[in-house]
């Protein structure tokens, strides 16, 4: 996934890979798709919040963005993510407030969040589908 040049803390590969699946959500329509990869694109990370089981990576879209005709709504609930040392695995869910992207959750299912995080060699991003 792509988002803006401008922003200062970089979109990591992992979370590249869950928002280029959470863009194959069957749920999404084909207009929706468009949106969110249009938002993505222009997308600022304003915030990544670590919790200690997960994280929070908060953007700003740019405002003349298109904006989803629905409001509010998640999506991805259904991407999951291996990461050795996470017996079972962990989940994402991508929230739209307002008719924006607002934050990417990724969280653990009983572990806590690996440090550092995964490198590429290391996860493997899937559909539950």
């Amino acid at each position: 996934m792509d988002i803006s040049e401008k922003t200062i803390i970089k979109l990591l590969p992992f979370e590249s890979a869950v928002l280029d699946m959470i863009v194959k959500d069957e749920t999404l329509s084909a207009e929706d798709g468009v949106i969110l990869k249009q938002q993505m694109k222009e997308a600022i990370i304003i915030s990544r919040k670590m919790t200690g089981v997960g994280f929070f990576t908060d953007f700003q879209i740019n405002e003349g963005s298109p904006h989803f005709n629905k409001q509010t709504f998640t999506i991805g609930n259904k991407v999951r993510a291996t990461i050795p040392g996470i017996e079972y695995g962990v989940g994402f869910v991508l929230f739209i407030e307002k008719g924006v992207v607002k934050t990417l959750e990724g969280f653990t299912n009983a572990d806590t969040w690996p440090d550092p995080w995964p490198n590429n060699e290391e996860y493997k991003v899937f559909d539950e589908q």
